[in-house]
């Protein structure tokens, strides 16, 4: 019987210029309640950016590139973390964490 791990707490440092919104909140989404989500905002960043401020931010902090569940995601893993990042057309990120192994 596989045990089912939850977690709060966020292992990703957003980059330096950037803020959770919705008051910081976790939401738990996934149909066993796995994924963790979170909203980030960039106000000075430019939309254009995103990818690649999150994708110097997540090397740094020791994320490695992964193959993403589908082509709107970026994906990087560390440990048994996997972290997915959405980018919009604004200066905002939908990114969450989950257990891939």
């Amino acid at each position: 019987m596989r045990r089912l791990r939850r977690r709060r707490q966020l292992d990703f440092a957003l980059p330096n210029g950037c803020a959770l919104s919705q008051g910081g909140a976790a939401v738990q989404t996934g149909e066993n309640g796995s994924l963790i989500h979170w909203i980030a905002l960039c106000p000075d960043t430019d939309p254009a950016d995103m990818p690649q401020l999150f994708a110097s931010a997540s090397a740094k902090q020791g994320w490695v590139t992964a193959t993403a569940p589908a082509a709107h995601f970026d994906a990087y893993r560390r440990g048994d973390l996997e972290l997915l990042l959405e980018f919009t057309a604004t200066n905002y990120v939908w990114f969450g964490e989950r257990y891939w192994r």
